[in-house]
Order: structure tokens, then C-alpha cells, then sequence
């Protein structure tokens, strides 16, 4: 369904300006009128190494024999080195997560920029130039199955100079972050977490205009689509935009058929045998309705839904001059989210064509821009091939509304064109 996904992320004062006077949204911290601090560990990630920590002390005292083991006669020789081995190395990522910290400081009287690692107390410190970058990055990652998106906050300079300086996965407060630190080093602020880069200057980030957004000038106009999934009405005075959900396509139906199949198939069998080895009725009868519950039941449930789904689901954006409503439905109910303009950060939107250039950008990256075997990374060669192949199974991201109660994105997957046009309808209805 080409809905709207929610990131919720809570911050304070979000009618307020981007900045004030004090840059010191947690985790910075004011060390100076000059000097800012930021700091990583400890908290809850103490609490994940506890554990690693434990662990690893146990089997280094089993490796040593201080801790003994009843069948202590039957353990090999190389079994408590074993032991030492594993305990030295729960130890040392335990000690990592519980006592490792890191510290960013930044001197904008002194242009210097000081990174210490260390266990609870700085213990190496690099030292670099703060004049060596003059902008701040608001960066976006997309996370997998295991870890969330992420906002990376960088300092980056000429000469493809970045400096990481925290990343978050709240984009409200990493945006709040990113807009304080450009602020405080009187850098401008690069969003670069869209399909589009925008640019904010110092002057900017203080005068607390938060739909700014709205006196942007539209990218290029485009006509409408000959084709479009989506269906506009502005008879109610608003612009709302509907998608439906797709159609129900009957190949869905195969799971639930081949079940249902299976099923009748394995069931005689299993009577006969259940006759033959004398087995209770009653047990009979369970392991029967749970096979069906299993091979017929969940995916009949699970098709029927995907069919209400398709013949009622919907995703739906009312935009106006004070406010934005995003809304879904479901089978049996509506949830909806208002943003009002004060809230709106940016509306952005990432195209098909945009995206595979991100990802094949990503990839040239993750390889240092060279291929297996040596030589320079180019289209043509069979790593380039592939990548591009690859990227025709890149979907967009859709339109993307970055506000101060999180990131949102409605309409993803829909066509490049249908998309572009949609973004410039929601811009010129909210002006």
C-alpha cells in the first residue's frame, strides 16, 4: 500500500525558533561561550554490556579453576583455554559497552575540533581543524530489519572532508541538533535527508520560521500525468490527494489454495493411521484442526484481508494554508495524523531515478570507488552491471514531510512523474 509510515519522535518547545542563544540540546553540552561538548556511552548501552561483562568474568575464573566444575575430570586439556579465550573476549566487549566513552569537543575561538575515546576518562585524543569544514550535514541512513534509520550530523569542507559528529534516529531532534550546531559555528545547515538538498543559513535557523518551507520556490512545473493512481479533489477548498490501495491480484490466493489442498491430501492419511494405532478421538481431532488452523486457516484469513484491503484501504492527504492532514484506512478503521504549518520543516520527495543514484552512489562509496581485481570503478564494468540491475528493484520513498513530530512519507512507490506532480499540487496548495 502506498501509505504514509510514521516516525514518531517527541521534542519540546516545537513552536519555538530552530535555535536560541544556547546550543545545548542533549547530548551537547556548554563547556564555554565558545566551547561545545558532545558525549557518547554509557546509559542504556552500560546496561546491554552488564551482561558480555558478567559472562566473560565467569569463564575467565572457570578457565583459571577458580570457579570449579562438577565433572571437572572430564573436561580436555584444551577446554580451560578454551574457557580464557571466550572470557577475554566477553570481557572485552562488555568492558566497551559499560565503561567505553567518547567525547567530541568543539572550540570555535580556537578552530579546533578534539575527539577522545577512552574507558569512563579520556584515554586518546586526535586533534583537528575545525577551519578545514565550513558546513553542517543533516544526513539520512536507512536502516534494515536489525537497526532503524539513522541521522547522521556531519561537518563536511572541501576536498570531501566529513567529520561524523553524532547520529541519531529521531529526525525531529536530530534536525534540532544539526540546526543549533550550524547556528553555534555560524555554518550553514545542508538537509540532505530527502531527495533534494536544502540549504538553510545561520540567519535563517534564528528567525524561528518554521514554514519557511512554504516561500520556497516550486521545482519546475510540471504537467499533470496521463495516467495517475492517485485521484485530486479541491472541491471542499482544500487539496486532497487519495491513493488506493492496489488491487487484489489472485495470484495471493495461491498460498491459501495449495494449503487447502495439502491439507485434504495428508488428512485421509492421517485418519487411517490414527484408526490403525488406536489414537483418541479427542487427539485426533486436535492435531487435525490445528494442521487446518495452520495450513488452511491463517492464509485464508490472510487473503481475505489483503481483499478488504485492496477494495477499502486508502491513503489520503489534505493540505491547505494552516495545516496538513495525513490519514489511512485500514479494514475497520481510520488513523490520522494533523500537522499544523508551524510544525512543517520541509515537503520533499524522492524519486525512483533519485533513489538508484543514492543507492549506486552508497555502493561506489562502500567500495572506495574501485572494483575486485583493481582498477577504477566504472558503469560498464560487471560490478557497474550489476548495480544497475539491482537498482531496478529500487522503489521511491514518495513525498516526504519533515516536521517537529517526526518524518513522514506518503505515497511510496508511486511513478516518478505522477510523483513529482503530486509534490508540486501539495506546495502550491499550502502557499
Amino acid at each position: 500500500m502506498a501509505g504514509w509510515r510514521l516516525t514518531p519522535v517527541t521534542m519540546e518547545n516545537h513552536n519555538q525558533p530552530w535555535v536560541e542563544s544556547d546550543p545545548t540540546p542533549k547530548p551537547f553540552t556548554r563547556l564555554g561561550p565558545d566551547t561545545v561538548q558532545v558525549r557518547e556511552g554509557g546509559g542504556i548501552l552500560s546496561f546491554f554490556g552488564l551482561p558480555f561483562l558478567a559472562a566473560g568474568v565467569f569463564l575467565l575464573l572457570a578457565g583459571l579453576g577458580v570457579i570449579p566444575f562438577s565433572n571437572e575430570n572430564e573436561i580436555p586439556g584444551w577446554g580451560h583455554a578454551l574457557f580464557m579465550v571466550m572470557g577475554l573476549a566477553f570481557i572485552t566487549v562488555g568492558s566497551v559497552l559499560v565503561f567505553g566513552r567518547s567525547w567530541t569537543i568543539i572550540d570555535r575561538s580556537a578552530g579546533s575540533i578534539t575527539k577522545s575515546k577512552g574507558f569512563l576518562v579520556p584515554m586518546r585524543q586526535d586533534q583537528l581543524s575545525l577551519r578545514d569544514h565550513n558546513r553542517v550535514e543533516l544526513r539520512f541512513e536507512k536502516g534494515d530489519s536489525d537497526s532503524p534509520d539513522t541521522y547522521p550530523i556531519c561537518l563536511t569542507g572541501s576536498g570531501g572532508r566529513t567529520l561524523k559528529i553524532i547520529s541519531g534516529s529521531d529526525f525531529a531532534a536530530s534536525f534540532r541538533q544539526a540546526a543549533c550546531l550550524a547556528y553555534f559555528l555560524q555554518f550553514p545547515l545542508e538537509d540532505a535527508t530527502g531527495g533534494h538538498s536544502r540549504t538553510l543559513m545561520p540567519e535563517e535557523l534564528a528567525s524561528g520560521g518554521l514554514s519557511a518551507f512554504k516561500d520556497r520556490a516550486v521545482h519546475p512545473r510540471v504537467g499533470r500525468p496521463l495516467t495517475m493512481r492517485s485521484t485530486i479533489d479541491q472541491s471542499t477548498g482544500e487539496l486532497q490527494i487519495t491513493i488506493p490501495c492496489k488491487p487484489f491480484r489472485i495470484l495471493a490466493a495461491i498460498p491459501a489454495v495449495l494449503g487447502t489442498i495439502i491439507w485434504l491430501y495428508i488428512s485421509f492419511d492421517l485418519v487411517e493411521f490414527f484408526d490403525r494405532s488406536s489414537t483418541p478421538t479427542a487427539v485426533q481431532n486436535v492435531f487435525l484442526l490445528t494442521l487446518l488452523v495452520i495450513m488452511v486457516g491463517l492464509p485464508v484469513l490472510g487473503v481475505t484481508r489483503a481483499a478488504l484491503r485492496a477494495r477499502f484501504g486508502y491513503s489520503r492527504l489534505a493540505a491547505g494554508r494552516e495545516a496538513l492532514t495525513l490519514s489511512e484506512r485500514s479494514i475497520l478503521r481510520v488513523r490520522s495524523r494533523r500537522l499544523e504549518v508551524s510544525q512543517i520543516i520541509d515537503i520533499d520527495y524522492q524519486t525512483v531515478q533519485g533513489k538508484r543514484s543514492a543507492v549506486l552512489d552508497e555502493a561506489i562509496a562502500d567500495v572506495g570507488g574501485s572494483q575486485p581485481g583493481g582498477g577504477k570503478f566504472s558503469p560498464d564494468s560487471r560490478l557497474g552491471r550489476f548495480l544497475a540491475w539491482a537498482g531496478r528493484f529500487v522503489t521511491s520513498d514518495g513525498i516526504i514531510i519533515k516536521s517537529t513530530q517526526g518524518w513522514y512519507t506518503f505515497g511510496a512507490g508511486l511513478p516518478d512523474d505522477e510523483l513529482t506532480y503530486l509534490h508540486q499540487c501539495i506546495r502550491e496548495a499550502m502557499r
